[in-house]
């Protein structure tokens, strides 16, 4: 029992250290992220210009102050924060992004697994 329990904490332990490197990491690109969009919203970048009806208007217009730093590649998806993977969305886009992937995904605001960080 004693065994199981040392092996448990040793790859807690590993964990820990891994997700703190990410954390690190993350917290330095996401203010170059946000500094260089001039912490504005950067759901509108995505909007092709021959499909405008397609957003939705409060979306695709958005020039709210951002929030938050997405991750197009998901990092449960193999995605890692290199700055073409990462972009500046307000909270409501965000949360846009994440409860319609198929619109997402169709424009580039998420990637598929496969898919390049481009």
């Amino acid at each position: 029992m004693r065994r199981a329990e040392l092996k448990r904490s040793q790859i807690k332990a590993r964990k820990t250290k891994k997700l703190s490197d990410y954390d690190a990491e993350f917290a330095a690109i996401r203010n170059t992220v946000m500094r260089e969009a001039n912490h504005l919203c950067g759901s509108s970048d995505f909007m092709p210009d021959d499909e405008m009806e397609a957003f939705d208007e409060m979306f695709a217009t958005c020039l709210v102050r951002a929030n938050h730093v997405h991750h197009r590649k998901l990092r449960a998806n193999g995605g890692t924060n290199n700055r073409a993977n990462l972009t500046p969305l307000c909270g409501n886009c965000h949360r846009y992004v994440h409860d319609h992937p198929a619109f997402s995904y169709r424009y580039g605001l998420m990637l598929h697994a496969g898919d390049p960080e481009e």
